[in-house]
């Protein structure tokens, strides 16, 4: 896989733990969302549970996400 190729990187996972802790859980959930949707490969049904999940299982579920998506068996 390119590096280019990627539209989720390490630095969208940095902005991610950022976004937890200062953000409330509707703005936090945008972005969990906005960030699936912009993956190269986004994942529709966790799109559609996404919209009743806790702060904590968006950011363990996101960050599964982007693991996942960078190669790393989760």
């Amino acid at each position: 896989m390119k590096p280019s190729s990627v539209k989720v990187t390490a630095v969208n996972q940095t902005d991610l733990y950022n976004q937890y802790s200062s953000s409330d859980l509707n703005t936090f959930r945008a972005f969990c969302i906005d960030l699936v949707k912009n993956a190269r490969a986004p994942n529709q049904t966790m799109l559609f549970k996404m919209q009743k999940m806790s702060k904590d299982q968006l950011l363990f579920s996101t960050n599964n996400f982007i693991m996942k998506g960078h190669g790393y068996g989760v």
